[in-house]
Order: structure tokens, then C-alpha cells, then sequence
């Protein structure tokens, strides 16, 4: 049985606990967040950790890493999920490599089935020749505090693209803007290259609808990607179109999963903390 928590009873931790109790074989041991009324302290969290296998860190992210710190140093065989974007200060960041080896980053778009589907489909040369890769992350004003929609959106993309293509990017282009012209980028644009695939991610919280979407345009035509609906449809060069099979599933519990599986020795971080530091460079 692995023993389980979660740090943080937010809109993520709530997700996190609702599917961590789904998992058999778990057992969700403690839920800490200063906010709850007659909790533990965050003291007696860190204590208790010292008997568990592993925690899912979904605070707010300027306290991810000193939080994932305090459990390692607490217990150095935890294995820990950290929502991304790993913490908003890369130095901190980096003062987590030490313990690498116990860290898996919560970039949940890779375990996405569409996702899934279209790297079994490039790694398949079914794509042919990629040209250009063009995402869209849109949607209103979250209801959380946040002030940087590159860092809390765009960096979902960066890593999709980065773990499609096996590539580091090179950034030729970054535009951050306040277009209520306050403290808060609501409004961010990348271009980047990656070899001779050009690359353009684009994010704001300016848009009145939620949009998750990219554009590949390919040797083999132009495939439309749809993250929330996990939906990809292929539009031939002859014209025709057609929707690629995705077997839906719910991609906070196939990251879970691979938690469990990374705790039980039976893998490896699909994304490690190298991989997610390199995307909040990117961003910054």
C-alpha cells in the first residue's frame, strides 16, 4: 500500500485528492493547507511525511520549493509530484537538484491521450516532415491570484512541443503584456525555433472562452489538436479530413499513476526536474 498526501487544498489539491482516493493501492494519509479549519499544522505535515511514500506538492508555486525541501530533508526517499511550473523563482528551482532523483513535475498536458496519440503518431513517421507548430491557451481571467500568464499557461505548451519533438528550443521571441495596465501579464506570445520547425505559443486570459489547442502543419497535411476535448483531426493534403481514434481518459489520473508507478521503482520521471527548469527559463 502506498501512503500518500497532499500539500495544498486548492482548485489542484482538491483534484489531486478526489483522484488519488480513485487509486487502488493508495491510501491517502493526511491533506495539509493552513486554511483548513482545526488542521494540522504545517510543522506536524512535515513531520508525519517522514512515513510516507509520496506527496503531491500543490501549494502556491513561490512555496513549491522550499515545501519539497523541507519533506526531502525530512524524509530523503519520498517521491514527490510539484505542480509546475516548479517554483517561479529558477534559482529555487535549482536548489532542488540534489534530490532529482525524487521528483517528478506535475506538466499534466504530456498525459493527455491526444497528446499520447500524436507522439506515437510522429515517432511512427505518420506526420512526415513537421513545418510549423502553432498553440493557442486561452481563456478568461482566473479566479486564483496570478500575474503572469507565460508562466502559469505557456508553459504547458513549451513542454508538449519539447517532448514531441526531443528538442530544446531556441527562443528568438518573447512578448509579455498588461492590457488592463496593472502588475498582471494577461497576455504572452513566443516564437522559437526548433532546428527548421518554426514554433509560435501563444497564451492570455483575455479571451471569454477557454481554448486548449494546437496547429501542426506537416509534410502529411494539417492536424488540428483539441486538449480539452482530446480530440485530433487530421486534414489531408487532398483535401479530405479525418478524426485520428484517442482512447479518452483523465489525464490527472494517468499522471497520478505514473506517481505511483515512479514510487514503486516500476519508472521513471516521464518529466523530470532538468526537462521542467528548462521550460521555466523559456518563460521568463
Amino acid at each position: 500500500m502506498i501512503k500518500a498526501a497532499v500539500c495544498g487544498y486548492g482548485n489542484m489539491g482538491k483534484n489531486h485528492v478526489r483522484v488519488f482516493k480513485k487509486i487502488k493501492n493508495v491510501k491517502l494519509e493526511y491533506v495539509y493547507d493552513p486554511k483548513i479549519k482545526n488542521g494540522i499544522s504545517y510543522q506536524e505535515f512535515v513531520n508525519n511525511c517522514k512515513d510516507l511514500d509520496v506527496v503531491s506538492i500543490c501549494c502556491p508555486s513561490d512555496k513549491h520549493a522550499d515545501t519539497a525541501l523541507d519533506l526531502l530533508r525530512t524524509n530523503p526517499n519520498i517521491k514527490l509530484l510539484i505542480e509546475k511550473p516548479v517554483d517561479l523563482n529558477i534559482e529555487a528551482a535549482k536548489r532542488l537538484y540534489d534530490y532529482a532523483d525524487n521528483i517528478v513535475v506535475g506538466h499534466i498536458e504530456r498525459f493527455n491521450p491526444a497528446i499520447t496519440k500524436l507522439k506515437e503518431m510522429i515517432n511512427n513517421n505518420e506526420l512526415g516532415q513537421i513545418y510549423s507548430i502553432s498553440t493557442k491557451r486561452m481563456g478568461p481571467t482566473p479566479s486564483r491570484e496570478l500575474n503572469d500568464v507565460a508562466v502559469d499557461l505557456l508553459v504547458h505548451d513549451i513542454d508538449v512541443v519539447n517532448y514531441l519533438l526531443e528538442q530544446q528550443p531556441v527562443k528568438t521571441y518573447i512578448r509579455k503584456l498588461s492590457t488592463k495596465s496593472n502588475d498582471v501579464y494577461d497576455y504572452s506570445s513566443i516564437s522559437a525555433k526548433y532546428g527548421d520547425i518554426d514554433c509560435r505559443f501563444e497564451a492570455n486570459w483575455v479571451c471569454p472562452k477557454k481554448i486548449r489547442k494546437m496547429d501542426i502543419l506537416c509534410e502529411e497535411g494539417l492536424l488540428y489538436v483539441d486538449y480539452i476535448n482530446q480530440k485530433i483531426t487530421k486534414y489531408n493534403v487532398n483535401g479530405s479530413s479525418q478524426e485520428i481514434e484517442v482512447k479518452y481518459s483523465e489525464p490527472l489520473l494517468n499522471e497520478l499513476e505514473h506517481l505511483i508507478s515512479f514510487a514503486s521503482g516500476a519508472a521513471s520521471p516521464k518529466i523530470s526536474l532538468k526537462d521542467a527548469i528548462s521550460v521555466l527559463e523559456m518563460v521568463k
